[in-house]
């Protein structure tokens, strides 16, 4: 509380606001707990600061009663929708904080079909997934006057996942001065938070610097220019990307090429709405028609290694009957039926392994075929994608070691910087070894892996060790 409201404390922000009291809005107030804050802070300051107006916006009475109980009087509380297509009256650019824990998620399913228009004319983040909390974000910019403060606590798959439009938003509108991943912080709540404190300022210099904490308010600080983040794929807020791992990265890639250059990469079959009739597990009697051995993941895949469990799929697309709404994506045939790298979707560490027996695979699992003309065997790739490096790569774009939802994208995939021997000579070394670890996996196998391809990247011997400390280490950070 006190990193959003303080600054608004300073003399400098008191002769700004002249005789004008301190206003502060939660736009989704709940039983009132963030204004009861507000209160307990501003009341605790000597001097006191005399008089704040503080509103709640909810549209549940029930909670706008529970806020009236816990808040007493003196605070204005209006039952209504925070983001209807207009705010209450005269509070459009009104407030010079606004504060709270908005709704999270689901709304791209209740809000149904109708809902969306309106909500797409009037938001800009109104975008592919509706998503409340990016919506709350906008309507608080639209109430906050010029150099007003925005604290909230969000969730955290508003920082790497498919949400550009709000990231765009907030990098146009604000100085973001701090933000914090606090993991799963609600008891009860499978997701993790994080929380954004942001001054309402669109003149974005270059200049401004957010103080970024990936591990927690105790944890690692790293400071990242916010023009950083203007400037990285699809505007993502990678909170643990310091300087050094930046330059390294943008090394790598410029020395490496995109894995999607040298392989076709799909999802594997996608079950759909009809799983148990699609996929057969183990031990179950064959129904008619074609069956093909799948992977469907779990512990079938491990480096360099794959164990068929037994399961099979019905591979027939008469199997799906969509006349009766079922859904399924089988793939092309063609995906399977040679030689070809299964990877690993799920998890925070890329497990790679070759497949030569025309094995079909679930969509837990990345198929990637070679690309007419591949200059390296696909040992050499299968060998790379198993290296602490390949892993480091991934991990500083999509830094969730050990958190929950971790998972490698077909777009991280395919940008993967895969470096290539500079001589023959260095492609036959990395077979010979990938073939060693297929047969029994050995520390100096591994070890002498990960040195020939440091050599290829052009890696410093203190980079190469970097690389391996925090992969094979498990680090939460890079």
């Amino acid at each position: 509380m006190g990193r959003t409201l303080a600054p608004l404390l300073t003399p400098a922000a008191r002769r700004a606001r002249g005789n004008e009291a301190l206003r502060i809005l939660d736009p989704a107030v709940g039983d009132g707990v963030f204004l009861a804050g507000a209160s307990r802070f501003l009341s605790e300051l000597r001097p006191r600061v005399e008089g704040p107006r503080l509103c709640g916006i909810d549209v549940d009475p029930a909670a706008i009663d529970a806020a009236r109980r816990n808040l007493g009087p003196g605070v204005r509380l209006v039952e209504a929708d925070a983001l209807a297509p207009s705010p209450p009256s005269g509070w459009r650019g009104g407030f010079h904080a606004v504060i709270g824990n908005p709704p999270w998620g689901g709304w791209s399913r209740r809000a149904g079909d109708a809902a969306r228009p309106g909500y797409a004319a009037r938001f800009e983040t109104a975008r592919g997934f509706l998503e409340p909390s990016a919506l709350f974000v906008e309507r608080a910019t639209s109430l906050l006057c010029d150099g007003g403060r925005l604290g909230f606590v969000l969730p955290d798959y508003l920082l790497l996942k498919a949400y550009p439009a709000l990231r765009g938003h907030l990098l146009a509108n604000y100085r973001i001065e701090e933000m914090i991943h606090w993991g799963r912080a609600f008891p009860g709540v499978g997701l993790d938070a994080f929380t954004l404190v942001a001054r309402r300022d669109a003149s974005r210099r270059r200049s401004w610097v957010v103080a970024c904490f990936p591990d927690g308010p105790s944890g690692r600080r790293v400071d990242r220019p916010q023009r950083r983040f203007e400037e990285a794929h699809d505007r993502v807020f990678n909170l643990a990307m310091d300087d050094a791992t930046s330059a390294l990265l943008a090394r790598m890639t410029a020395r490496g090429t995109p894995l999607g250059d040298l392989l076709e990469t799909h999802e594997g079959i996608h079950s759909g709405n009809i799983r148990r009739r699609l996929f057969v597990p183990p031990g179950a009697p064959a129904p008619a028609g074609r069956l093909e051995r799948l992977v469907l993941g779990r512990g079938e895949i491990r480096p360099y290694a794959l164990r068929w469990g037994g399961w099979r799929v019905r591979y027939d697309r008469g199997v799906v009957r969509r006349e009766r709404g079922e859904y399924a994506n089988l793939g092309h045939e063609r995906w399977y039926a040679g030689p070809k790298i299964l990877v690993r979707r799920t998890g925070d560490r890329l497990i790679a392994a070759l497949d030569q027996e025309g094995l079909f695979a679930s969509n837990n699992l990345f198929v990637a075929l070679p690309r007419p003309g591949l200059a390296v065997p696909l040992e050499y790739v299968e060998a790379w994608l198993n290296t602490a490096q390949a892993t480091w790569c991934f991990r500083a774009v999509s830094p969730r070691t050990g958190r929950l939802f971790a998972e490698l994208k077909l777009k991280h995939l395919n940008r993967l910087p895969v470096p290539l021997p500079r001589r023959r000579a260095q492609a036959d070394r990395v077979v010979k070894l990938a073939r060693r670890m297929r047969r029994a996996s050995s520390a100096a196998d591994r070890r002498a892996l990960e040195t020939v391809f440091a050599r290829i990247a052009g890696l410093s011997p203190e980079e190469a060790r970097l690389v391996e400390l925090h992969t094979h280490r498990g680090a939460d950070s890079l």
